[in-house]
């Protein structure tokens, strides 16, 4: 089959990382070939949350991409069924790209941010159709510290209200357009993501469901 293509996407510190894990644990157990494409940010050279600059948030979205394509390659090189787990999507970090380009609107760094309307049409037409599902997580509390993640609950709660207006535009050009991939759907555990992903599966890859506990 065609590897299958599983992203999570939304704000810092909504479970993201935790689902992506969870997912490849259970599904290398069914003989499936697994890659996870791990949140690229917490690679990138430069500052990243708030005090990214356009080079930081170019490098993430073209890391991401690389990634992306590379585990395609990686998943069909077998020939066997394969699934690919994206923690984020290519459009995550556009999101965080417009908050920065409206905060610099009338300065003297705007120019710096003129890609990212033009790379948000190329992530419309070309990368969206590339994943079969797409899991929009939501708010579950403050941004847990971890040395890397801003945890400024103000700057959460605003990125996290661009995520619902960037995903709920793509749904509703969707919806005009008569588009039925990927799936865009609302996270909310991972049992019911892997329900989801199931019924994306051939029979014969569908583990058994596990008795539903808590994750962080």
């Amino acid at each position: 089959m065609t590897p299958l293509k599983i992203a999570f996407s939304g704000v810092h510190s909504t479970g993201k990382t935790t689902a992506v894990n969870a997912l490849a644990e259970r599904y290398s157990g069914t003989g499936m070939r697994v890659v996870r494409i791990p949140e690229i940010a917490r690679s990138c050279p430069w500052p990243v949350n708030r005090a990214a600059g356009a080079e930081a948030q170019r490098w993430i979205f073209h890391r991401q991409m690389t990634a992306e394509l590379e585990a395609a390659h990686e998943a069909a090189g077998d020939g066997g069924d394969s699934l690919i787990l994206c923690d984020r999507t290519a459009l995550d970090s556009l999101v965080y790209s417009k908050w920065h380009e409206e905060r610099s609107r009338g300065g003297l760094g705007a120019k710096s941010w003129a890609w990212v309307p033009v790379i948000q049409h190329y992530f419309k037409a070309v990368c969206l159709p590339s994943y079969d599902a797409v899991f929009v997580t939501c708010l579950r509390g403050g941004a847990a510290e971890d040395g890397f993640r801003d945890t400024d609950t103000v700057w959460q709660q605003r990125i996290h209200l661009m995520f619902d207006s960037a995903w709920g535009e793509i749904r509703r050009q969707m919806e005009l357009f008569g588009r039925t991939k990927p799936l865009i759907l609302d996270y909310t555990t991972i049992e019911d993501a892997e329900r989801e992903i199931d019924m994306l599966l051939p029979p014969g890859r569908r583990p058994p469901l596990r008795t539903a506990k808590k994750h962080a």
